[in-house]
């Protein structure tokens, strides 16, 4: 969790430089780093979110659903 100048949670992979403004860290679909700089911490907030989805999606595709398959689940025992 990265911190602003105050030393409060800006969230994950988000801190505040020493001029103000908010960077954004993130992994691209190759795997390699990418870094983005946004005035506003919301700005920084939103830049992350559709890649965690894709991330997430990425995950249950290649690792989860092979295994699961179409195996039905339910809740009642």
């Amino acid at each position: 969790m990265g911190k602003n100048l105050k030393g409060r949670e800006c969230g994950k992979g988000i801190c505040q430089r020493k001029d103000g403004k908010y960077s954004a860290h993130y992994s691209a679909k190759d795997s390699s780093r990418h870094e983005k700089h946004f005035a506003m911490l919301p700005e920084a907030g939103n830049r992350l979110a559709p890649n965690a989805r894709r991330n997430y999606r990425e995950r249950y595709v290649q690792n989860i659903q092979p295994v699961v398959g179409s195996m039905l689940m339910s809740a009642n025992r």
